[in-house]
């Protein structure tokens, strides 16, 4: 049977229409049509229709597209699968190996939780233990594999316990408002989703027992391996882990190694390869970076790498295992910092400037000043030289070791004014990127006027909202550390301006938590240069934090802060966002009266400034503080003005959240003819501009209204549309969905 991609790809050719001429009439982009026409994205009920009736295809796409959801039919969303990918080369561990599946098999013998701990020095080869293990017995754990790097040691910040609980709560499909906001709470919420479950984590790098035991799951049949340099002997005596030390490689089992990774010319020059591998200290990060060198050099390499580590004289590092454990491999990473073309080392040591934790290829290109081709013609030659590691598709990040040896070789080999500019280049290129993305997110909000960047930065241009919506989340944590550094650093532009930039977007995706230091960081600059306009942003977007995390108090009273730095500083504009936000704050109150008066006075500011955009989002508001006074006919004309202005402007996001506003109220109003096509017009206008996250929420809406009525059927496909979309983003509203699917 023809696919509905197929199926689209014949009618248009069919019809002599390009994809691009598609675009035109349907108004769904160019690259979503091809993605659907290869079977890379499903066809929503909205696309089918309209494909249909620009194409003249007698329902037949319609069909298709029903058929489609009909065969895919309910099924709960995938299980967390977060293993990173295993070493190649995993040698000299077979009896802590055969340790851990005893472990494993003895804890389940019991009914009890297993706990592995493995610690060791640098470089010995735990994690890379750890990840093959967890290869090898994961398909034994259906409901999920999570993993965190704890970053116990590491320049960068260790991990919050809380942070992580969030991140695990939320891949187990935990809605982010479900969250509890203490560290108690989300350690009892992550054991109570995890009760009769059989799920695996691995917590890499780890501090100590402390970082470790909220983290841990009660429910048999869990796994739990716990990495770390220090030896966490709380979890063996007080939490019954099973704990393994892992000791350097025999000198047989390095040579094995060194064997496996350069060949033949270790067996023709054994003795070479011995002194190699002795100086090596049995370390197997060393190890694998060594024979890197050998492999990618000429054929007496060996030889001469082995002279050269025999001289005492000649290494930058002695080559020792005691007192700081980062020795024992220094002089490794000094051979390959050493042998790199000078561009690609300048690169290695400034990326280790980097605000967060991974970066991509602009943003390394932004470091060191260079051209996006150039940055990733040395980007991958320090992948090339295990100097660098790809955390994903372009994108990087560093092996901690060897970010602490970066930091070591930017201070010795720049001077201060060097590291000063790479700092500030990237943080600028951060802040004007974000710009560039909300331009294209939030057309209508006014942003604040930046200087020009700086002469060699490239900043990116957002062919549409997917585009931009996609780099923010992607680089959502790099920009809150981009704002926590550029406190530290003094660049108060872009730490106060960070959090401004973003509100739209912070306001749509929510990720609080994950934000609060930065907008700390923000208010801190802002206060010390007496900033009341950008103390009053900050203090606005951290009532919208306290809002979306429950604390409708707390919330009214930032609003409340903000306002009077507004009055003070006689921005009109901003006087009437913040009556907003204390409308909101109301609501939530159940104040719906007072609600009122603020949105009522902010609908007067913005109609004095002549403000249109904000004038049309507050008529909005308006409403839905009708509709929760029972007052449906005022509330209905509030909307429909709204739809009305919005449709004026061209804001054809503003738009579609007003038309969903429109659909709930008819719902309310049990006026299910209207409800059911309002909820359609908001899917429609927010999946043809791009909004998929709009459009799962107002199809999971118009979903619950079908279930309401009785329409199972309706209420099945509406839930799967939300579905599948929820999935591709990544939300985890996607597996509430699924449950409701399963019990239709």
């Amino acid at each position: 049977m023809e696919s509905f991609g197929e199926a689209l790809k014949r009618v248009r050719k069919e019809r002599g229409l390009s994809l691009a001429d598609l675009q035109g009439v349907t108004r769904f982009s160019r690259s979503h049509l091809g993605n659907v026409e290869t079977g890379q994205r499903p066809p929503t009920e909205a696309l089918a229709k309209l494909c249909d009736e620009a194409l003249d295809a007698g329902g037949l796409l319609t069909r298709l597209a029903a058929s489609a959801r009909t065969a895919a039919g309910p099924r709960r969303s995938p299980a967390p699968s977060q293993l990173p990918v295993r070493s190649r080369y995993l040698v000299g561990r077979d009896v802590a190996l055969r340790a851990m599946h005893d472990e494993r098999a003895d804890a389940l013998a019991r009914g009890a939780m297993a706990l592995i701990g493995i610690d060791g020095a640098a470089g010995i080869g735990k994690t890379a233990l750890a990840v093959s293990w967890a290869q090898d017995v994961s398909e034994r754990y259906p409901d999920g594999v999570l993993f965190a790097n704890l970053r116990g040691h590491s320049s960068h910040r260790a991990a919050d316990p809380s942070d992580v609980l969030q991140d695990f709560l939320t891949a187990l499909g935990t809605q982010p408002d479900s969250i509890p906001g203490t560290l108690d709470a989300r350690t009892a919420a992550l054991r109570t989703t995890l009760r009769g479950q059989r799920v695996l984590i691995v917590l890499d790098n780890a501090i100590d027992a402390e970082q470790v035991r909220p983290l841990l799951p009660s429910a048999p049949g869990c796994l739990v391996i716990v990495t770390s340099r220090t030896r966490l002997g709380g979890l063996s005596a007080r939490d019954g882990a099973l704990r393994l030390t892992l000791d350097p490689l025999t000198e047989q089992d390095s040579v094995d190694l060194l064997t496996e990774v350069v060949g033949e010319r270790v067996v023709s020059d054994t003795e070479s390869a011995r002194v190699l591998v002795r100086r090596c200290g049995g370390l197997p990060l060393a190890l694998r970076i060594a024979a890197e060198r050998v492999t990618s050099r000429s054929e007496d390499e060996l030889r001469h790498l082995a002279t050269l580590m025999a001289s005492r004289a000649r290494r930058l590092d002695a080559l020792s295992t005691g007192g700081d454990d980062t020795t024992a491999i220094r002089a490794v990473f000094s051979w390959s910092y050493v042998a790199l073309p000078a561009r690609t080392a300048r690169m290695f040591r400034l990326l280790s400037l980097h605000p967060g934790h991974t970066m991509s290829t602009e943003a390394a290109a932004a470091i060191a000043g260079l051209h996006r081709r150039q940055a990733q013609a040395a980007l991958d030659e320090l992948v090339d030289a295990h100097l660098l590691e790809y955390a994903s598709l372009d994108r990087y990040c560093f092996h901690d070791l060897l970010h602490l040896y970066a930091s070591e070789r930017v201070e010795l080999d720049e001077t201060q004014a060097d590291r000063e500019q790479a700092r500030q280049r990237v943080l600028e290129w951060y802040l004007h990127t974000a710009v560039a993305a909300m331009r294209r997110i939030s057309p209508r909000r006014e942003l604040p006027n930046l200087p020009p960047p700086t002469e060699e930065l490239v900043i990116e241009n957002f062919d549409d909202l997917d585009d931009a919506a996609a780099w923010c989340e992607v680089e959502l944590k790099n920009c809150a550390a981009a704002t926590r550094v550029a406190n530290e650093t003094g660049n108060d532009m872009v730490a106060v301006l960070m959090p401004v930039v973003l509100c739209d977007y912070l306001y749509r995706r929510k990720p609080w938590t994950q934000w609060t230091r930065a907008h700390i960081a923000a208010l801190d600059a802002a206060s010390r240069n007496r900033n009341e306009n950008g103390q009053a942003w900050i203090l606005n977007n951290q009532g919208n934090a306290a809002l979306d995390l429950g604390h409708p108090h707390l919330a009214r009273t930032l609003y409340a802060h903000a306002l009077t730095l507004r009055k003070r500083i006689n921005d009109h504009n901003g006087q009437a966002w913040s009556r907003v936000g204390l409308g909101r704050a109301f609501l939530a109150l159940g104040e719906a009266r007072a609600a009122a008066a603020h949105f009522e006075a902010a609908y007067t500011g913005f109609a004095e400034q002549n403000d249109v955009w904000a004038w049309a989002i507050t008529l909005t508001y308006l409403g839905d503080c009708c509709r929760h006074l029972g007052q449906y006919p005022a509330a209905l004309n509030y909307h429909q003005e709204a739809v009305a202005l919005q449709r004026t402007l061209g804001d054809r996001q503003a738009e579609g959240c007003s038309l969903e506003r429109l659909g709930t109220l008819y719902s309310d109003m049990e006026d299910w003819p209207n409800a059911v096509n309002y909820l359609q017009q908001a899917g429609t206008v927010l999946g043809e501009i791009g909004d998929r996250w709009g459009y799962a929420q107002a199809m999971l809406i118009l979903g619950d209204l079908h279930q309401r009525r009785g329409l199972p059927s309706e209420a099945a496909v509406a839930w799967q549309d939300a579905a599948q979309t929820f999935e591709a983003l990544q939300d985890p509203r996607a597996s509430v969905v699924r449950r409701r699917l399963a019990r239709t």
